[in-house]
């Protein structure tokens, strides 16, 4: 029995293009998104007057005193970007070597199915068998089967620690890629209650040709940018950071770091003990 897992799950029979790139509804199928309780959830809210002790930091006078007024229950909210659609490659005849430019890369294929399930199932584990190039990697990989194709939508990486099934990477590249067929970003999460474990995920936005990198758990006690959305030469656009476990709004950490985009912001000396300082005292 093999340690690597092939799923196939089963879709409806819909014409290709309508469901793969323009769905109304893709979610369903591609995002498996859990609501963020933050966005189901109205909380009240009470507003405090207090006064700002005298730090060596950003002069208080220049900073909007309203961004501070609701940052704990915020989330990202992200650019809206132009549809940009880099459609997945159909692989007829699939070789290990194609096989393995899918496996260890950011791209997504499709591929014509057997008649029977089994036989999909038993070539791709056997051409998963022979292009791991770890012995202790263990992958897992997810597609949709969708009028007589099938089409790869996750890919993930474990290895085993005591026992337990670990993601494979630690937060400088993913153990997730994810294909996300959607116009709209909607990857706010970084929390993945059931480890743990701190590790990068990576969704694919393939209708407008970016990547969003996820720190799942990110470090509480660091300013982390957990989320940042790259174009797909790895050019950032856009990051968001968290700080104890809590989203810091973008217009907050305009004010630490205007120039942020044009910076090393993933050096881990970026944000200084006086950045931490500030936030901890804007936070009480």
């Amino acid at each position: 029995m093999s340690k690597h897992e092939i799923i196939i799950n089963e879709g409806f029979n819909l014409v290709e293009d309508d469901f793969l790139f323009n769905a109304p509804s893709p979610s369903q199928f591609w995002n498996n998104q859990t609501p963020s309780l933050n966005q189901n959830r109205v909380q009240p809210r009470s507003k405090s007057t207090f006064s700002l002790p005298i730090l060596n930091m950003p002069p208080v006078q220049t900073m909007n005193m309203s961004l501070f007024d609701s940052w704990v229950n915020s989330f990202p909210k992200f650019n809206i970007y132009p549809k940009n659609q880099k459609k997945c490659e159909h692989v007829i005849d699939v070789n290990l070597d194609k096989f393995k430019q899918f496996l260890y890369s950011n791209n997504f294929i499709t591929l014509s199915e057997d008649k029977d399930t089994k036989d999909t199932k038993n070539t791709l584990i056997e051409l998963l068998k022979s292009a791991v190039v770890h012995e202790e990697m263990i992958i897992h990989l997810q597609f949709l089967k969708v009028s007589e194709k099938i089409f790869s939508n996750r890919k993930r990486f474990f290895k085993t620690v005591d026992d337990q099934l670990v993601y494979y990477f630690d937060t400088s590249q993913p153990s997730v890629i994810e294909l996300k067929s959607s116009d709209t970003i909607n990857s706010n999460n970084v929390f993945n209650y059931q480890t743990k474990q701190s590790y990068m995920e990576r969704h694919y936005y393939n209708e407008l040709s970016v990547l969003v990198n996820i720190i799942k758990n990110p470090e509480a006690e660091k300013i982390v940018p957990a989320i940042v959305v790259t174009d797909l030469d790895n050019r950032p656009l856009e990051v968001h950071c968290y700080y104890k476990n809590k989203y810091i709004p973008n217009d907050l950490i305009k004010e630490l770091k205007p120039n942020l985009l044009k910076e090393d912001f993933k050096d881990v000396n970026y944000f200084n003990a006086r950045d931490i300082e500030f936030l901890d005292m804007v936070m009480i």
